[in-house]
């Protein structure tokens, strides 16, 4: 528009004539400054929408095609957009009628224009409280006279002389300021019935002075009330809330401030609302949700705007010292009770009524006179305390690696079988057999190896050091550096597990270490099969032992009888049930004859078949002998 091209654009302006030179001239200047304005002011990702065209008209019709498409997905948007447009908090009017009329704009483009009633009543529907007044005025209009323009006119007067009656005010009271008068102790209407010393009986006549009447001023700022209690007023502008977390559908306000009518104090207007509060009346729950609810965290109380529910329809039934409300059906809402002059209300909120059930918190009483019924959480910590002490005993560890220590020990937990339970608990949470070849002895001395990147070359390629854990985030193990007084993640690492703390040992420092270890076996972590990452290989001197020994020990021979037991587990569809058969001491399990016959004639064992039934109908589980078996 500034350049004079939205004509060119728009096609109402076209080329002149090839005689007049200058005029011709200076369009195709502004054609090509037009073209210019539409391309640099595209962003980036959407100019190649017109880079093959040079033509302004061209370019604007391609981009309102793919920009603004008259399909019926975009009208059906449009026509939602209209029918939810309501007004914002502190929104003037024009600039909400102006929303109403971009959409009704682009509707009426699309060939889908909206009727001047639809348009008159949305413009009035969803208005503030404040505008009641000419709203009421407006609906006993004309239908001739029922225009969005018209209407639009008086929408912006009333908030004029709303904006100027707000601006004469010096300050907007949030409560009613209360005179009453402090009347004196009734006489008693008993007669003496004698003189005593230095008290005379009253006259009949005696004038008694009456004390002056005593204003007032109940504020927000000064009261000792409950925090969640509402006070019933009928002069108030609005209703009040101090606490956020009672709103629903909380939208922020900004440069909105209330004063109250005691010390001039002003209070910030953070935002709006709907409140919901639920009363309990012969044991039935009956629900009011206050809307439009004024948010201040200055305020020490809330505020019920009598009036409003008024308006609502509710009918107020007075009595001494309380104010009944009902609504229109005749159902009792809720009582206000007089408490130091003010009338208030204890509601529940729907806040704390399912703060609860919505946090999936179930509270359960214990039966009285009984002992103390611990739940699993209080259990597996009794369980955990214990091994952590025993751990740091055995370790040598001081007292401040208890947390290492309790994360060791539910690392390990979690990956043994418990009870009567035939899965560990990370095998019931995932559904993978977890390993545990990889675990080692807490507080067990470790070497972990340095990178080539972090040493230098006469440095060594270990650090002495602690294992104090597992990994949280990665596969390898919390090595603890008492000499670099850190704790590192690492799989690059051997063990020495025979080789500890010793228990006085106050763990700042290793004790001196005269054995030599040589671990060269890889990590195996919960997926085994996983490729096996680079470790140390430390030479070490093996222990001394009798020949005999390391023969016994590599053969794995021998000649003497086992005990082996038999177990029956009945599988989850109740189908069949399987039968297995363990050595005492021993995991490894057998489910058929050609198992338990290699496995005798591998170790030298002698075998029976008929020690060995797998037959189902058999649910016996223990040790087997010959008795069992026959």
């Amino acid at each position: 528009m500034e350049r004079n091209c939205w004509r060119i654009v728009t096609g109402t302006e076209t080329k002149p004539e090839d005689e007049n030179y200058k005029e011709l001239r200076d369009f195709n200047s502004r054609k090509d400054k037009a073209y210019s304005t539409i391309y640099l002011n595209l962003s980036k990702a959407y100019r190649c929408v017109i880079d093959d065209i040079e033509d302004p008209v061209a370019a604007w019709k391609r981009l309102e095609e793919h920009f603004r498409p008259n399909s019926r997905p975009r009208v059906i948007g449009l026509t939602d957009d209209f029918f939810s447009c309501r007004i914002n908090p502190q929104e003037e009017i024009g600039v909400y009628a102006a929303r109403i009329r971009s959409i009704v704009d682009q509707l009426k483009d699309a060939g889908k224009p909206i009727n001047e009633w639809y348009q008159a009543f949305q413009i009035i529907c969803f208005l503030p409280p404040e505008f009641n007044g000419i709203v009421q005025y407006v609906y006993r209009w004309d239908d001739k006279e029922f225009k969005f323009d018209k209407i639009l006119q008086e929408l912006i007067a009333e908030e004029s002389r709303l904006k100027q009656s707000i601006k004469d005010q010096n300050e907007t009271c949030a409560f009613q300021s209360i005179e009453r008068n402090i009347s004196k102790t009734p006489r008693s209407k008993s007669k003496p019935s004698s003189y005593k010393k230095n008290i005379q009986p009253t006259r009949k006549n005696t004038k008694v002075m009456k004390p002056p009447n005593t204003f007032i001023a109940e504020s927000n700022l000064s009261q000792d009330y409950e925090r969640d209690a509402w006070i019933l007023d009928t002069a108030a502008t609005s209703h009040f809330c101090s606490n956020k977390n009672l709103l629903r559908n909380f939208r922020p306000i900004k440069n909105m401030t209330m004063s109250v009518a005691v010390g001039g104090v002003r209070c910030d207007i953070k935002g709006t609302g709907t409140v919901r509060m639920i009363f309990e009346n012969n044991g039935e729950l009956e629900t009011v949700d206050l809307l439009n609810v004024l948010y201040s965290p200055r305020l020490s109380r809330n505020l019920i705007f009598g009036s409003l529910i008024d308006q609502a329809g509710s009918t107020f039934s007075c009595k001494k010292g309380q104010i009944d409300d009902y609504s229109k059906d005749g159902h009792k809402l809720f009582t206000a009770k007089k408490l130091n002059g003010l009338f208030c209300v204890n509601p529940r909120s729907e806040v704390n009524h399912n703060s609860n059930d919505d946090l999936s918190i179930i509270a359960e009483r214990t039966n009285v006179y009984s002992p103390q019924q611990n739940g699993v959480t209080e259990r597996y910590s009794y369980t955990a305390v214990d091994a952590i002490k025993v751990m740091l005993n055995s370790s040598g560890l001081s007292k401040g690696f208890w947390a290492e220590a309790l994360l060791c020990h539910t690392y390990v937990w979690n990956r043994v079988c418990h009870g009567n339970q035939n899965l560990t608990p990370f095998e019931l949470y995932s559904v993978h057999k977890p390993s545990v070849k990889h675990l080692k002895d807490f507080g067990s001395t470790a070497y972990a190896g340095v990178p080539k990147q972090l040493r230098k070359k006469f440095d060594m390629r270990a650090i002495k050091g602690i294992m104090v854990g597992y990994a949280l985030k990665t596969r390898g193990y919390s090595i603890l550096l008492p000499t670099e007084r850190k704790i590192v993640e690492t799989i690059n690492e051997s063990f020495d597990e025979d080789n500890m703390l010793e228990p006085n040992s106050s763990g700042a420092v290793l004790d001196p270490n005269k054995k030599i270890i040589n671990v060269s076996s890889n990590s195996e972590f919960d997926t085994e099969s996983e490729e096996e990452s680079e470790h140390l290989s430390i030479p070490r001197t093996p222990k001394s032992q009798s020949s005999e020994q390391v023969g016994a020990s590599n053969n794995c021979k021998t000649s003497e009888k086992v005990i082996w037991e038999r177990k029956a587990v009945p599988r989850k569809d109740r189908s069949r049930t399987d039968i297995y058969y363990y050595i005492q001491g021993s995991k490894d399990r057998f489910h058929c004859y050609k198992d338990i016959e290699e496995y005798c004639k591998t170790h030298n064992l002698e075998y029976d078949k008929a020690l060995f039934i797998f037959s189902g109908k058999d649910k016996y589980s223990g040790i087997v002998t010959m008795e069992e078996a026959n």
